[in-house]
């Protein structure tokens, strides 16, 4: 996740999720503050709490048959 800093810049602010090959941000939002992201393909939700951190705050969905190699089984926000 970056953060545009101004003219060409861009801040690094971290990563979410466990594995960098398969997360994609779906939604983001801020609610009192607080910056949220739902991320496929386990439907997960994280909170920035400061710089390069984000917090899981849970999964939003969960299927027996979810295969990290079959998007049809890919869970989303």
């Amino acid at each position: 996740m970056f953060r545009y800093a101004g003219g060409t810049k861009w801040v690094d602010c971290g990563r979410l999720g466990d594995d960098p090959n398969h997360h994609s941000v779906q939604a983001m939002v801020v609610h009192d503050g607080k910056l949220y992201a739902g991320v496929i393909p386990k439907a997960e939700v994280y909170r920035y709490e400061t710089d390069n951190q984000w917090t899981l705050l849970g999964r939003l969905a969960n299927r027996p048959d979810w295969q990290v190699d079959d998007i049809a089984t890919w869970l989303r926000v």
